[in-house]
């Protein structure tokens, strides 16, 4: 990290928000399938297959771009506070991967074909209970383990914006040509 604050394009902001909305609503559409009665469960179970496969690729597509683009440059802080930064970054980045892939091999170790709407994609293999209970509680991890870093990340601009007043918060809302 430098002294500068190196911001990013408009590009990367949209992905950023477009990130947050989409893991907010299969967050939700989940949680309902959860709480839903088992006729009202298979129908939320296809809408949340569909919407995390559909947002699935770009959130993909988001961790593969961050992956390679790298994060902004901030001001400098405490070295505490970078690597806090860094954990939660990269750990967002780690849960949202880790949920769509998760979520999107969960039906063929099930040994169900993947139905996306009106496309189906065979399962490749025949029904593994260990595989299945295993991604499962992964994908139930991953689904959740983001809600606490969020809250870390949320922190972070908000210190950003009220203690350090560094202008980190607001490069999120106001791109930068130069920025990443």
């Amino acid at each position: 990290m430098n002294s500068q604050l190196q911001g990013y394009k408009l590009a990367s902001i949209l992905i950023h928000w477009f990130t947050a909305a989409a893991l907010v609503y299969l967050f939700i559409n989940g949680e309902q399938m959860a709480e839903a009665t088992s006729e009202l469960r298979g129908e939320l179970m296809h809408s949340h297959v569909f919407w995390g496969v559909v947002l699935g690729v770009p959130l993909l597509l988001r961790v593969a771009w961050r992956y390679k683009q790298g994060f902004a440059d901030t001001p400098l802080q405490h070295w505490s506070m970078e690597l806090l930064a860094k954990i939660v970054k990269i750990g967002l980045l780690v849960c949202i991967a880790g949920a769509v892939l998760t979520g999107t091999a969960l039906p063929w170790a099930e040994g169900k074909d993947l139905v996306i709407g009106s496309l189906i994609i065979p399962s490749f293999m025949t029904t593994n209970e260990v595989l299945a209970q295993t991604l499962e509680v992964m994908h139930e991890l991953f689904s959740h383990l983001w809600i606490p870093l969020l809250v870390l990340h949320v922190l972070g601009a908000l210190k950003h914006a009220l203690m350090d007043k560094d202008g980190v918060l607001s490069s999120m809302f106001k791109p930068n040509k130069d920025g990443l």
